[in-house]
């Protein structure tokens, strides 16, 4: 699911310039194959008719050279269909060899910008998708005050996801106690929703805490985030509870001295 979009405009209107262009270049390919295959056909057309030439010329040749045996015909007609035939086959060497690379290689090219192109409609679908921020985990979401144009920065919250497979539990650490808990430390808390502390108390660890300091109400605070384990029992999404964090373990009478 989407969390955010970003304004996304420019990357729109570029991917759509670059599916326009990838269109275009698609065209100018199929046009130019076509154009091949018919180039094509009509060379093969060329060497067949060439060929019916040298085959007709050789008959010629062939009937003269007997004519001109019995001395029914002269020597000058006899050369003439030496040179028909010599012509004809000069002709069918022409044609067959044709250089069809060139053609060849002009699709080639066309071919590779179609290519270039095409890289290009994946450059630009990243930086729209790049445009669009995707939900974390799957749950509800809560938002928090803010209007679209206002300049954020990485200390503001803008949604928070509950809810998923994975739930976690947030706890508002006061900053004068911030540097006293470590990740690892076991809590114990109850729901705000539980009758009596037994019904709802249900035990933990601090995962880690954000590094940023907030602010809210004039108390500054550090976020922890904890593992949760409701047991089983039904949770709504955003609610609050009560936690005793052990920051140490001590002796009891530097407890009861103060010593820390």
């Amino acid at each position: 699911a989407i969390l955010a979009l970003l304004d996304d405009r420019e990357e729109r209107a570029a991917l759509e310039a670059a599916r326009s262009a990838v269109r275009s270049m698609e065209a100018r390919v199929a046009l130019r194959r076509s154009e091949l295959e018919q180039e094509e056909r009509q060379r093969a057309l060329r060497i067949t008719q060439a060929g019916y030439r040298v085959s007709h010329a050789e008959q010629d040749l062939a009937l003269t050279e007997e004519l001109y045996g019995q001395g029914l015909v002269s020597g000058r007609v006899r050369e003439e269909r030496r040179m028909a035939l010599a012509l004809a086959q000069t002709d069918l060497a022409l044609v067959r060899d044709e250089d069809e690379t060139l053609a060849r290689k002009s699709l080639a090219v066309l071919e590779a910008e179609k290519a270039v192109i095409e890289s290009e409609v994946l450059r630009a679908e990243a930086r729209l998708a790049a445009r669009h921020i995707p939900a974390p985990i799957a749950g509800e979401l809560v938002r928090y005050e803010f209007v679209p144009g206002e300049l954020v920065t990485p200390e503001h919250v803008l949604y928070e996801v509950f809810g998923g497979e994975r739930q976690i539990l947030k706890l508002r650490i006061p900053e004068r106690h911030a540097t006293r808990v470590l990740p690892g430390a076991p809590y114990k808390a109850r729901l705000r929703t539980a009758r009596g502390w037994r019904d709802g108390a249900f035990r933990g660890t601090v995962e880690g805490l954000r590094s940023i300091i907030q602010v809210d109400s004039q108390q500054a605070y550090r976020m922890a985030y904890c593992t949760f384990d409701a047991g089983g029992r039904p949770v709504p999404p955003g609610a609050s509870a009560e936690a005793r964090i052990t920051v140490a373990r001590v002796p009891f009478w530097f407890w009861l001295l103060g010593i820390r």
